[in-house]
């Protein structure tokens, strides 16, 4: 009897993990584009080489995860990102959409070699702020594959809209050289200075006012004062 209940509910888990495992992209779809006002990109994403490539952002959201998916779509690219071990296995239904563990290096190398690209967050944790400490594991990776590393810069901010507005920008690449230590810090320096330029425009420009450069890679949404604007024209007959 208990051999029978724990088959049924194996074969129950693995029937919740495939239905979410179909919905997932819907959910991430609805979320970003309900839960955010835009997410504005600059980069020459055609540009990349067609060979594989390590994408190395900061990490200051939850959202980070759906913007990278988002991106995935956006470029065309086939994108595999990494994720905590713990987090993973919370909720693998995620590998659904290409995301490995931390720990499997070996996996994250046999696919920068057959070509496909890599994402991840080398500070590790959730951070608002700049870069400061990197793991060695992109180091490792940039060595190992020959891969070039592009660092990524990523920011959710509130502006003049009712909901949240996500920044991805795309840097130059860096290839491996010296040691990784020296590699790391390379990265680190390549990664803030992207966030301080993302910053100072984000301060500099008007909140209502599109950034300059930027592209929208969600469907164009009016702020609320815009659909109400209707009522201003009701009271002033």
């Amino acid at each position: 009897m208990r051999d029978f209940a724990l088959a049924l509910w194996r074969r129950l888990t693995r029937l919740i993990e495939s239905s979410i495992v179909f919905v997932l992209p819907f959910v991430m779809n609805r979320s970003l584009r309900t839960g955010l006002y835009a997410v504005w990109q600059k980069g020459d994403w055609q540009g990349l080489p067609k060979t594989g490539i390590v994408l190395a952002a900061n990490h200051p959201s939850w959202w980070d995860m759906y913007l990278l998916w988002l991106m995935k779509r956006k470029i065309g690219r086939d994108v595999y990102g990494m994720m905590r071990e713990d987090t993973l296995q919370t909720f693998p239904f995620f590998r659904s959409i290409g995301v490995i563990g931390t720990g499997e290096v070996r996996e994250a190398l046999r696919l920068l070699k057959r070509g496909d690209d890599l994402q991840i967050f080398p500070q590790g944790e959730l951070h608002q702020g700049g870069i400061t400490e990197l793991s060695e594991g992109v180091a490792f990776l940039a060595q190992k594959s020959n891969a070039p590393v592009y660092p990524l810069a990523l920011r959710l901010v509130v502006r003049g809209a009712q909901h949240p507005e996500a920044f991805i920008v795309l840097g130059e690449p860096l290839t491996f050289s010296g040691t990784r230590q020296e590699f790391l810090e390379a990265l680190k320096v390549n990664v803030n200075s992207l966030l301080e330029s993302l910053d100072h425009l984000i301060e500099t420009t008007h909140p209502e006012a599109r950034p300059e450069g930027f592209t929208n890679w969600l469907p164009e949404r009016k702020r609320f004062d815009e659909r109400v604007k209707w009522l201003q024209k009701l009271w002033q007959r």
